[in-house]
């Protein structure tokens, strides 16, 4: 479906990690060789916590592709999902949406491990109507989280690093006031 895609190609991820030795993963290649042939490539990543608070999930996949896009001067955009904006807590969808038209619904997480071990399910519906209806889902998607894909400020880090500065504030004059 990926590799078929035309002129348009939107992908909603909960997540996509690249394979153990580093490379990318197999799916997202195809979607970049899709931006390659001029195919226009959106690719929507969950921002729950636990997608971002890592050191390679989704908030470094999200730049690392932007970055390639960057260099090549692709028609591929990645943003993480403005949960809040999208009235949303998470992104736990896997779905595709090639030329608006195939929809693939999906279990496959885009990982190393679901398509090799796991027995997932998934299917493609080729449909005008079906594939209208995920295309308006995934443009409201895409539109709430404009903002948040390019520079957002990460407000979970904010307000944790704020509380962690209060709690220090507290112990300090806590110590201060021992003293005396």
């Amino acid at each position: 479906m990926i590799v078929g895609s035309k002129e348009t190609l939107d992908i909603e991820q909960a997540y996509i990690t690249n394979q153990a030795d580093g490379s990318f993963n197999p799916y997202l290649i195809e979607a970049i060789s899709a931006a390659r042939r001029g195919v226009r490539v959106r690719i929507l990543l969950d921002s729950y916590y636990y997608n971002t608070e890592g050191p390679r999930d989704n908030d470094e996949m999200v730049q690392s592709i932007n970055s390639l896009a960057s260099e090549e001067h692709l028609p591929l955009e990645a943003r993480l999902a403005d949960l809040e904006a999208a009235h949303i807590e998470k992104i736990h969808n896997k779905g595709v949406i090639a030329d608006g038209r195939k929809v693939l619904v999906s279990s496959i997480n885009w990982n190393d491990n679901s398509p090799r071990f796991n027995r997932e399910t998934g299917v493609i519906i080729e449909h005008e109507g079906v594939g209208d209806y995920f295309t308006r889902v995934f443009d409201n998607d895409w539109r709430d989280s404009e903002a948040r894909g390019k520079t957002g400020p990460d407000w979970v880090k904010i307000r944790y690093a704020l509380l962690v500065l209060l709690v220090l504030g507290i112990l300090a004059y806590v110590r201060k006031k021992t003293r005396f």
